[in-house]
């Protein structure tokens, strides 16, 4: 049974054993050849195919098959955490801190779920890849409830137990280190306050019973060992100890190409044949001579010994069942695949399949009317003024729900540490120093006044205003004096090339606040800078729709890069900046069809009209207006699922 990729293959065979249990049989097996590499993919297939109904199921139920290949133990939710509580240290990464705000198997997960949800946001606000523990300790302190007490009492005393375990870090025999993590677990909470399923029960058991154990039976040939060689030595113990789950075998059994040895079955399918997977490929022992491993014919000698291997086991498995369907695929991803050569003499046939049950499949061709609801609109606002300024009308534009979730919803992703400066705070930083500049300088003539070297100086004065504004005393760390070294020659480079160079301007306010009416909204902006010309805030051109188009010069966006210092936009007449053409008679004036500048801003003034009525009305449609431009780097991906809808429209096209 050939088919297109691997993932195809696995759904194939679970939809021919789906046909078979729907009819009653039983004792059917299903064999991968691969399964230590495909457990996961086998596992998640079979669920949507053989046992959709469990993939809404919060609690742990039977399931109608069983997989015969366990899972390392490490992988195990409850000893996951338990290696994570024991490997913390006197820093602590921020996926750790995070992990253990949210993991269910400490004290006080339940009843501090959402104020540490909160305090996790709060941390990944900071934008910090790591904090040390005394530092974490300090931000838990000031975290307060209604009544000034500490809002995460539980977790502030497992940080302190922590903490003072850490004190005593001596070298001790692995059967001590066995007894003070099984100790400190316990004080901590470890395993939480929810009752455990079956199969957290098992893996607490395993962990108890199995791990610790032959943790213990190794101090008869190791000495006193630290703490971190203790914990490193115990996760990799729980990464190579395999946890099978006790359950009930069922009518179905998906096995290995080893553990099929020797069973029969009334019905068998065999998948993953193909030339790269069977015969395997030699895999000699680096540390015993070859000729000697091909002389005694050691398993993984040679070619011929895994050939000779192969054929037995298909041998084997071709009477393992009255009728036996081998499958191999075409292509793995962008890799071609072959069939093996042990199955290229069986003829090809397609079995019986059962009707497929997969939820994303299901929908599309459902027989039975499925409930529709169409939920686009949103309460309409009660006030008129609003906050979100010009971001409002840029979300309202690049998307409905995105406006919506953005500024109804007050709906944000959690913010990313990355090394260094995001880029987020790099731009206000550049905003802060130009902002700083212009108020100290105040027009073109005072700027061409100064020398060299008194221009580098006013720069550098903002840069240290701006980074002590944001950074206070730590302002003078070594990767802030590279930012500031960079800040002074952008802006350096900004002004030669662009603010020299254009007509003479006077600033007459910097940051004016301002009313922008839409439609049915009032919105407060903050202008960044004003010009003798009336140049405005070089981000967004609505601000131009409040102002008498005689006085309005131009409305540009100002890209301050290195290298690629310019300033884009449109203006009443050309060279009011460098390279900045007169928008009337230009390509983009004929491309919209505005013939001069009065219309123009008529022409926006309409636009945002509308828009405001949108916002105001509650529309909340998922409808970009481009994918690239409003879905590429929205992060509400998650919240709107415009990717699932996309996969649904694929499907039924």
């Amino acid at each position: 049974m050939p088919c297109t990729d691997v993932e195809a293959e696995v759904r194939t065979a679970a939809r021919w054993a789906r046909g078979l249990l729907e009819k009653g049989a039983g004792n059917i097996g299903v064999v991968v050849v691969d399964l230590q590499q495909r457990r996961l993919l086998v596992e998640r297939v079979f669920r949507e195919e053989l046992d959709p109904e469990s993939l809404l199921q919060l609690e742990e139920q039977e399931g109608r098959f069983s997989l015969s290949l366990g899972a390392s133990l490490e992988e195990q939710g409850l000893v996951t955490a338990a290696l994570e509580i024991l490997d913390v240290g006197q820093r602590l990464d921020l996926d750790r801190i995070s992990f253990l705000l949210r993991t269910p198997y400490l004290a006080g997960s339940q009843s501090e779920s959402q104020a540490r949800a909160r305090f996790d946001q709060r941390l990944r606000a900071k934008r910090q890849l790591s904090f040390s523990l005394s530092y974490l300790q300090t931000l838990l302190a000031e975290v307060r409830d209604e009544q000034q007490g500490p809002l995460l009492p539980e977790f502030i005393r497992v940080l302190q137990t922590l903490a003072e375990r850490l004190q005593d870090n001596r070298k001790r025999t692995l059967g001590e280190w066995v007894g003070r993590f099984s100790e400190l677990l316990l004080a901590v909470g470890w395993p939480g306050q929810r009752p455990l399923g079956s199969v957290e029960f098992q893996g607490l058991k395993a962990w108890k019973e199995n791990l610790l154990a032959a943790v213990v039976a190794l101090e008869a040939v190791s000495g006193p060992v630290d703490g971190a060689e203790a914990v490193a030595l115990l996760r990799r113990m729980a990464r190579e100890t395999t946890f099978q789950p006790e359950s009930a075998s069922g009518p179905l059994q998906v096995v290995g190409l080893l553990e099929a040895g020797g069973l029969e079955f009334d019905h068998l399918w065999v998948l993953g044949m193909t030339d790269d997977r069977l015969p395997a490929p030699a895999r000699p022992n680096p540390f015993i001579p070859l000729p000697l491993q091909q002389t005694l014919n050691l398993p993984h000698a040679g070619a011929a010994r895994e050939l000779a291997f192969a054929r037995l086991l298909v041998e084997r498995l071709s009477v393992a069942a009255p009728r036996v369907y081998f499958s191999h695929a075409h292509k793995e991803g962008e890799v071609e695949l072959r069939p093996s050569s042990l199955i290229a003499q069986l003829p090809e046939e397609t079995p019986a399949l059962g009707s497929p049950s997969a939820p994303l499949s299901v929908f599309p061709h459902c027989s039975n009317a499925l409930e529709s609801l169409v939920d686009e609109q949103g309460p309409a606002l009660e006030a008129a003024r609003v906050t979100g300024g010009t971001a409002l009308l840029r979300d309202q534009a690049l998307c409905p729900f995105r406006a919506f979730a953005h500024h109804r919803l007050r709906a944000r992703a959690l913010d990313q540490a990355e090394p260094g400066l995001d880029a987020a705070t790099r731009g206000s930083l550049l905003h802060a120093v130009l902002e700083g500049f212009w108020r100290q300088v105040g027009s073109q003539q005072a700027l061409l006044a100064l020398e060299e070297g008194a221009l580098k100086a006013v720069i550098a004065q903002a840069a240290d205003k701006a980074l002590t504004k944001f950074f206070g005393g730590a302002a003078d760390q070594p990767l802030l004096r590279l930012e500031r070294d960079r800040l002074c020659l952008l802006v350096g480079e900004w002004i030669d090339t662009i603010e020299k160079m254009r007509t003479s301007f006077t600033v007459t306010d910097i940051e004016a606040d301002k009313t922008l009416v839409c439609g049915g909204l009032s919105i407060d902006t903050q202008v960044d800078r004003l010009l003798g010309e009336r140049l405005l805030e070089p981000q967004l051109p609505v601000y131009g729709c409040e102002v008498a188009a005689a006085e309005l010069a131009a409305v540009v966006i100002a890209n301050v890069r290195r290298g690629e210092c310019a300033a884009k936009g449109v203006a009443v007449e050309a060279d009011l900046l460098p390279k900045l053409a007169a928008f009337a008679g230009s390509r983009a004036a004929e491309s919209a069809g505005i013939a001069d500048w009065p219309a123009l801003l008529a022409h926006w003034r309409r636009q945002l009209d509308v828009l405001g009525n949108e916002f105001a009305r509650g529309h909340a449609a998922v409808d970009p207006v481009d994918y690239q431009k409003a879905c590429q780097y929205c992060d509400l991906a998650g919240l709107c699922r415009i990717d699932e809808m996309a996969f649904l429209a694929e499907e039924t096209a």
